[in-house]
């Protein structure tokens, strides 16, 4: 009998804790929805572009969006997004700058629509394959940006092409991003790299009512459903294989050493509540980084492509203008 007892008692704390967390989330939902939201309603939503397939080196098939009318003149901006992300991100940015540039939005392997390629899933993968969508589109005095894994990417390309960069791009903007590994020691990789490649994260994730929550720690203060729901999609529509070989890839990232000489102008911008890749990261690149300066936004966290598209889109007008280089 007591032994029954304690399994009832078990049951029904179990039930409890999960109608607490069912509660919580349904609170938390109805609170974002009611937040400012900088993304207008729609953080994917972008017009009509012109699509097309680049091949990078080892057969990855990357699927690219030219917006902006095709227009030559223009000013080029080249936008690479975050790990578990795709060329969506950058949407809410990419509409405050389409009024005078020329976009150009990828999906990286094995994100979106783009295929992992024979060579996998590792850094130099990484930066070759934006190094194709350079040279695709004929980069020219570029302006390029880059979101977490996507501004390791950019990274990467200057440390390990740095002739295409001097020939394609005249500036960085590497938004909420590291030049070394994210993961603290090798038992928390571990971890984060089994919790993200099991398929049950992803049905966590998917649910409406869980999801938000379950990616919420990505954002600053106050974030807006739309964008937290928006962040969870795109967590979902990466395969589990994906999710976990990119992190652990991620993990072995170290640009100490080849960063000093980097001399492309670089504009680094970070919010206070980036726990991703938080604001003493962001001072370390500025640090390594000889023609660098930093920009860190009060109360935003790593998602700031939603949080904060006016204050990203200004930071890449100013890098236009900028006569560094």
């Amino acid at each position: 009998m007591p032994a029954r007892r304690t399994v009832r008692r078990a049951l029904l704390g179990g039930a409890g804790v999960a109608a607490a967390t069912v509660a919580l989330a349904a609170a938390n939902n109805r609170r974002w929805a009611r937040a400012a939201d900088p993304t207008g309603g729609g953080p994917f939503a972008l017009p009509a572009g012109r699509e097309r397939v680049v091949s990078s080196f080892d057969g990855a098939e990357l699927w690219l969006t030219e917006l902006g009318d095709g227009d030559p003149s223009r000013p080029l901006v080249v936008l690479s997004h975050c790990w578990t992300g795709d060329h969506r991100v950058w949407a809410p940015v990419a509409r405050r700058l389409l009024d005078d540039h020329r976009v150009v939005l990828y999906d990286q392997r094995g994100h979106g629509r783009s295929s992992v390629g024979t060579a996998g899933l590792t850094l130099e993968a990484l930066a070759a394959d934006l190094r194709a969508v350079l040279e695709a589109v004929d980069a020219r005095d570029a302006v390029l940006a880059g979101h977490s894994m996507g501004g390791m990417s950019a990274q990467l390309l200057a440390v390990h092409h740095p002739d295409t960069v001097a020939e394609r791009v005249r500036h960085l903007v590497l938004v909420a991003t590291a030049g070394e590994s994210v993961t603290l020691h090798p038992a928390q990789e571990r971890v984060m790299v089994s919790v993200v490649g099991n398929p049950l994260a992803g049905k966590v994730v998917a649910s409406t009512l869980l999801g938000p929550s379950a990616v919420r720690g990505a954002f600053g203060r106050s974030p807006h459903l739309a964008a937290v729901a928006a962040t969870a999609e795109t967590f979902i529509g990466t395969a589990p294989a994906v999710r976990a070989g990119m992190l652990s890839a991620l993990a072995g990232l170290d640009l100490a050493d080849a960063l000093p000489g980097v001399d492309v102008p670089a504009s680094i911008v970070v919010g206070t509540l980036d726990t991703l890749t938080p604001v003493p990261r962001a001072r370390r690149m500025h640090e390594l980084l000889p023609t660098s300066t930093l920009h860190i936004l009060p109360g935003r966290g790593h998602m700031l492509p939603f949080e904060a598209p006016d204050e990203v889109a200004a930071l890449i007008r100013e890098a236009r203008e900028d006569r560094g280089r």
